[in-house]
Parts: structure tokens; C-alpha cells; sequence
């Protein structure tokens, strides 16, 4: 098991940005508003795929499915976003499910796939809050964990340590971060 420290964790945030290196010679990125564009090594965009405010994309480890985080503050009439899976293919992006983030948990930011491949975590800005949710068969499915901060935090960004055990996020307020322990799709706040 790797120590987490400073180095190894902004090496993880550098690695988890919005681009998502896909199988083949395709990137994917949102573009906060309505798509999902697949870009080619020369920089042409190859493919768009309709999705709901897509701020960042996740691909999962196998290069299967895309995890698409949906900056919303508002899905089937409750306040929370929600993160979208999509199947990868030789015709692009087919989505497969839609995964509503907890209550509350509004204008999501950014995720992080735990080194397993197990769960996705996602930091929520409007909200003030991170959430786990669990992968099963591949799609984003169940919220498992909710760290809930103080009102006025406002989380950014969101990685895991490289030994999976600790979540690290930013606030975009204060630029303060903080560990969690992850722990069978749990999160507990340590600092």
C-alpha cells in the first residue's frame, strides 16, 4: 500500500482533469453545456454526443464506459445533479443509465474512479459536499457515501490517493483541502 503524500496527490489531481483518454486515439471532454466531443490526436472533433451540462468525463479502466458528471441543479424536479454512463463503441457514446446524486447535491464539479474501479466519487459545489457512488455492471448506480461540509465550502475538485483508502478534495473558496477515508464505499471527514 503507497503512503499518500503531497507529491503523489497532486500527481493524481494533474492526472484527473476533464479529457479522458479513450482506447484508440479518441479524447473526450464535456463542454459544460450540452455534449460530449470525441477529439482526435490532430484536434478535429471526431464525434458529439448529446448530454445534459457534462463539466467533467471519467473513463472507466477498462475503456468500456464514460462517466459523464452533470453540472445541474435540478433533475426530475428535486434539487441534485446527476452523473450519466455511457458505453463505449465502435459508433461512439450510447448512454445506458442516468445515476441522481444525493439531495441537495447540486451543481456537481468533478470525479474521481477509485483505483479498483469500484465507485466513482463526485465533488459537489453547490451542494458543499462530496458523494461515493458505487459502479455496478459498469454503470454509475447507488449514492453509497455523503460527506456533507460546513455551509459556504464549496468542493472543486476531487482524487483519490494512489492507495484507494483516502479521497482528497479542493475547495474552490478557499483553496483548503481535505481527506476522507474511503472505506467500503463509505467516506469519513479526517481534516
Amino acid at each position: 500500500m503507497k503512503e499518500t503524500t503531497r507529491r503523489l496527490f497532486l500527481q493524481s489531481l494533474a492526472a484527473a482533469g476533464t479529457l479522458s483518454a479513450a482506447a484508440g486515439s479518441i479524447r473526450y471532454a464535456g463542454n459544460g453545456i450540452d455534449t460530449i466531443e470525441g477529439i482526435g490526436v490532430d484536434g478535429v472533433i471526431r464525434s458529439r454526443t448529446p448530454s445534459r451540462a457534462p463539466v467533467d468525463v471519467v473513463l472507466s479502466q477498462d475503456h468500456r464506459f464514460l462517466y459523464a458528471v452533470n453540472g445541474i441543479a435540478e433533475y426530475e424536479g428535486l434539487p441534485r445533479g446527476t452523473v450519466e454512463t455511457f458505453a463505449m463503441g465502435k459508433d461512439g457514446l450510447r448512454l445506458l443509465h442516468v445515476a441522481p446524486l444525493s439531495l441537495s447535491a447540486i451543481l456537481p464539479r468533478s470525479a474521481a474512479l477509485s483505483p479498483d474501479g469500484q465507485y466513482l466519487a463526485v465533488a459537489v459545489f453547490g451542494g458543499g459536499a462530496y458523494n461515493i457512488l458505487r459502479i455496478e455492471n459498469g454503470r454509475a448506480d447507488a449514492v453509497t457515501g455523503i460527506v456533507k461540509l460546513a455551509d459556504g465550502v464549496r468542493p472543486a475538485k476531487v482524487a483519490f490517493a494512489p492507495s484507494g483508502n483516502i479521497l482528497i478534495g479542493s475547495d474552490f473558496v478557499s483553496g483548503q483541502t481535505r481527506s476522507m477515508r474511503f472505506e467500503n464505499g463509505n467516506l469519513t471527514l479526517l481534516s
